[in-house]
Parts: structure tokens; sequence; C-alpha cells
């Protein structure tokens, strides 16, 4: 099996929605462990990927950044 950039380039040519999707789930999942450690509810779990989700994501990350946790 490859690895190292020519891995990497197979699965953005064999499979771009893969790593488009992985973009958006590994975020999720360190502001959800960030929303665990800090105390902050959040709904990221239960919203579909769209509009709604995008909002909460955006509220979740205000609500860190209040408490002192930078997410940019």
């Amino acid at each position: 099996m490859a690895t190292g950039p020519v891995a990497l380039y197979t699965v953005v040519a064999v499979a771009p929605s893969v790593l488009f999707w992985c973009a958006l789930k590994v975020p999720d999942a360190l502001l959800v462990q960030a929303c665990r450690e800090v105390e902050v509810d959040h709904r990221l779990d239960e919203l579909p990927e769209g509009f709604d989700r995008g909002i909460e994501r955006l509220r979740v990350e205000n609500s860190l950044a209040e408490r002192g946790l930078s997410v940019s």
C-alpha cells in the first residue's frame, strides 16, 4: 500500500467526498471534546450537516471562546 503523498493523492483522486467528509467531521469531534471538557452544551451530534449545524458550530466556537479556549 502506498504511503505519504502518494496515498493522499490516491484518496483525493479516487474519493474526494471522503476527504470532504473528514474535513468536516474531525473539527466537529474536536469541538465536541472541548465542549465536554469545559461543560458547554452543544447539539453537534444531533444536527445533520447543513445550515443549522454550521450555525451551531459558530455558537459553540463563541461559547468556547468566552471560556478562554481559542478554536480558530
